[in-house]
């Protein structure tokens, strides 16, 4: 095949949180998960239309997207474990170059066994274990070498993947086998292209959704350089729904690498276009509001391929494209094309992203696994997690999240630890740490307790029976949670009354009866029974509920709809200071502020809509000057519309204009 030139082109390193240009700009990247429409997985054995393909993705640049990530199908990529394909290798490289003609940088995939439903491997790897097996390792070896040799210091490639969802694919395994693995394989890599991007393509789900990997995020970090996640998120509450995009975005960004979203997406089948549209709408812009360098959609288009496996027997699988077969583009490729011109025009070394004054605090069981332990389990956690980040957005607070046992850095003024049940002493030495040197600590109740002397801790003693859990005292009041505020707290002033549904009636939400001691009441409960508590601890304060309020959330159908914990959350982050001067006052939109680095009065605020009405909301905070970034009209910081699932960016000055 004749070489092409690299076009528009130049060659990406991943530095300061973004991919950049030589020169150092940084570049947002935004594209598809690509196969040939015609062909899908096997395009590397059916003909080979280069005219078909080039048309595709001058589709995808024309909406604005800036790369595309391909793969390599491993079954026509190792015919044998001795050889690489050339066959596969040249319409690799006349991919990649077809994309670079359209201005398209190229993320390739290595190592392709699963694949939208089905998993496939080469007839000789049969009954191999793909982590241990010299044959098989070897192989592996083989084919990356040979890749990366071949495009190794190209402008056209972006970063490297490992693998696609390979836990699908090659199963559970001993830590230490998976960590042998990956490090043989990425020191190719690096070997060879040195400078380039690479990241495992697991999907980050140990991070996004607490399930086992045998390659944690912990153990991965030293050899990656950017985090990945891949979701496709069910809910039975449309506000976690939505907020998802940003809390895996910064569940990740716990790690200290970057954030690429390398999978996201809905299928025709599974949502009317209209509300796919609202779906990318929300995921693309929550996601760059929540700090993550680029964003890759699943998938570029639809396939005519209903006979063919895997959409033969996973029909749904065909429909994911925002592209449709007939050439027409769905209204989520108008998303995307929207959100391009947006984040080609925003410069993000110049608008620096406000960083979160209030955390949500992960255990370390979340990420460590330890014998006998039968407290929550991580998937549990997880949902905890969610459900607090989205009561937070509620709340109008920005959030992000740490994990205890590494400690709480100094911009943290605020931590939330939803239903709180087994920690280690690393997780209490930490906390206690935080609170005696200022910060604030809000604690719900989350089953039997394994913190040592909580009562001491939160200054008040806990009523508890060995073994048994309390009711409520009165059963006419058992459909719900009726909190009174008995003195001021935050906004919430005395007399104040917030409620929370109490859907289910088992173990897991019952309270935790406690007596003060040196904590002040802060509200009762529908019976008297004191339910929040205040104590002094050092320079800092402990807040402890003593109902699982997180958890009762969990539970029902719109369960957030009628859930008051965010009101909670609201007056947490005011008393403590951990709110943003300039958001939004409704519970239902979101707020990421950018500063200037020019002019230090300068800001941007994003605004996501995650209700799905339309709706109307107040701006808090001196904003002068305030117009919409995109169409460029004054805007009224009393009334500011945003359309169902909406999204805006408004420009404004922090002090009156002269």
């Amino acid at each position: 095949m004749s070489s092409r030139e690299t076009m528009g082109v130049e060659r990406l390193r991943l530095e300061r949180g973004f991919f950049r240009m030589p020169a150092g700009d940084p570049v947002y990247l935004l594209g598809a998960n690509y196969w040939p429409q015609k062909h899908g997985p096997w395009m590397y054995r059916e003909p080979w239309a280069e005219p078909e393909i080039s048309a595709e993705f001058k589709q995808l640049a024309a909406l604005g997207c800036n790369v595309v990530r391909v793969f390599c199908f491993t079954p026509d990529f190792l015919p044998s474990p001795e050889s690489v394909e050339q066959t596969a290798l040249d319409r690799l490289e006349s991919l990649v170059a077809l994309a670079a003609e359209q201005d398209l940088w190229s993320i390739p995939t290595f190592l392709v066994g699963h694949m939208s439903g089905e998993n496939w491997e080469p007839a000789w790897s049969a009954g191999r274990n793909w982590y241990t097996d010299e044959t098989v390792l070897s192989a592996c070896e083989l084919l990356i070498r040979t890749i990366v040799q071949r495009f190794a210091g190209d402008a056209r490639i972006a970063a490297w993947l490992m693998t696609n969802e390979w836990p699908l694919f090659a199963g559970n395994a001993l830590e230490k086998d998976a960590l042998a693995w990956a490090t043989r394989l990425c020191a190719v890599v690096r070997e060879l292209d040195k400078d380039a991007a690479l990241s495992l393509g697991d999907g980050a789900w140990d991070l996004i959704g607490g399930q086992y990997a045998a390659l944690p995020a912990r153990a991965l970090s030293g050899l990656i350089d950017f985090f990945g996640p891949h979701f496709y998120p069910k809910e039975s509450d449309a506000m976690r729904h939505s907020a998802f995009a940003g809390f895996a975005m910064r569940m990740t960004g716990t790690m200290p690498k970057p954030v690429l979203l390398e999978e996201f997406g809905c299928s025709s089948d599974q949502a009317a276009d209209e509300y796919g549209a609202d779906y990318y709408r929300t995921v693309l812009w929550s996601a760059f509001g929540s700090g993550n360098c680029g964003t890759l959609f699943w998938n570029s288009h639809d396939f005519p391929l209903e006979q063919r496996p895997p959409y033969s027997h996973h029909p749904y699988e065909l429909h994911f494209g925002v592209i449709r077969t007939d050439g027409s583009l769905k209204p989520q490729a108008a998303e995307v094309a929207r959100f391009s011109q947006f984040t080609k025009a925003h410069r993000s070394d110049e608008w620096q992203l406000e960083l979160p004054r209030a955390a949500i605090a992960r255990s370390e069981y979340y990420q460590e696994t330890f014998p006998f332990d039968w407290g929550w389990s991580k998937p549990q956690l997880r949902d905890l997690y969610l459900q607090a980040y989205t009561c937070a957005i509620m709340g109008g607070v920005d959030i992000g999240f740490v994990d205890l046992p590494l400690g709480v850095t100094a911009d943290i003024r605020l931590l939330l630890l939803p239903c709180v049940q087994q920690v280690t002493t690393n997780d209490t030495t930490q906390l206690e740490r935080f609170v005696r040197a200022g910060g604030a600590a809000y604690i719900s109740y989350g089953g039997e307790p394994w913190f040592p002397n909580l009562g001491r801790f939160i200054g008040a003693q806990p009523q508890i029976r060995y073994g048994l859990v309390e009711g409520p005292r009165d059963a006419r009041l058992a459909d719900k949670v009726t909190l009174r505020f008995v003195s001021d707290f935050g906004g919430l002033v005395k007399g104040s009354v917030v409620q929370v549904p109490l859907p289910t009636a088992d173990r897991r939400s019952a309270p935790l009866r406690c007596s003060p001691l040196d904590a002040s009441v802060v509200a009762v409960d529908e019976t008297g029974e004191p339910s929040l508590f205040l104590r002094q601890l050092g320079n800092g304060h402990v807040i402890f509920m003593t109902y699982p309020l997180e958890y009762l959330a969990l539970h029902g159908l719109e369960s957030n709809a009628h859930n008051g914990t965010w009101k909670i959350y609201r007056a947490l982050a005011e008393k403590y200071d951990a709110v943003a001067s300039n958001r939004a006052l409704h519970p239902c939109v979101q707020s990421f502020v950018w500063r200037s680095a020019r002019n230090p009065e300068a800001r941007r605020l994003l605004l996501v809509n995650h209700a799905w009405n339309e709706l109307s909301t107040k701006l808090s905070g001196e904003l002068a000057g305030l117009r919409d970034l995109e169409t460029g009209e004054p805007s009224d910081c009393d009334a500011i519309a945003l359309p169902r699932k909406g999204v805006r960016v408004l420009e404004f000055t922090t002090a009156p204009s002269v």
